[in-house]
């Protein structure tokens, strides 16, 4: 589960099956009426006229008509909001998780709220990988042990 909206983890070769991004994805649009093909099945950079944008134009769907806008999850948004950030999946994950672990986050986002909330309810350990350690320990939060360093080193090492 990634928080992260630019696709770094898509492209890094993690099966899509496993990849949920929970904000959303920069370079995919979806329509905004909630019942037209294009809020399902999202458009990439390449589908949609961004050109217009320039001329202070809001893209449109090619499929409706309605405007599109980036499939990422805004301020006014719940991870319901859309079927792409699959947040039903990424919570039954944490259910099941014998652990978690944050990797390079300031948990300033709802889903590590949830995600600390749930590993402490249920007494799992939770690691933050860093290179500074995590300040914030507040109620109903899980104990989080500190992993300083480089996400790109240790987390080899983590998975041998």
């Amino acid at each position: 589960v990634t928080q992260n909206v630019d696709a770094l983890h898509a492209r890094s070769g993690v099966r899509a099956a496993q990849l949920i991004e929970i904000h959303g994805r920069h370079g995919l649009y979806r329509c905004t009426e909630a019942g037209c093909r294009g809020f399902f099945e999202p458009a990439t950079d390449a589908e949609v006229d961004l050109a217009v944008v320039a001329r202070g134009e809001i893209p449109t769907c090619g499929v409706c008509g309605a405007p599109v806008r980036p499939l990422v999850l805004l301020f006014d948004e719940t991870y319901d909001s859309h079927p792409f950030y699959r947040a039903d999946e990424a919570f039954r994950a944490l259910e099941r998780a014998d652990a978690i672990v944050f990797v390079g986050t300031s948990h300033a986002v709802g889903v590590t709220e949830i995600a600390q909330q749930m590993a402490a309810r249920r007494r799992i350990p939770a690691f933050h990988v860093n290179i500074a350690p995590y300040e914030h320990q507040g109620f109903g939060r899980a104990a989080m042990i500190d992993v300083i360093g480089r996400a790109e080193e240790l987390l080899p090492r983590l998975l041998r």
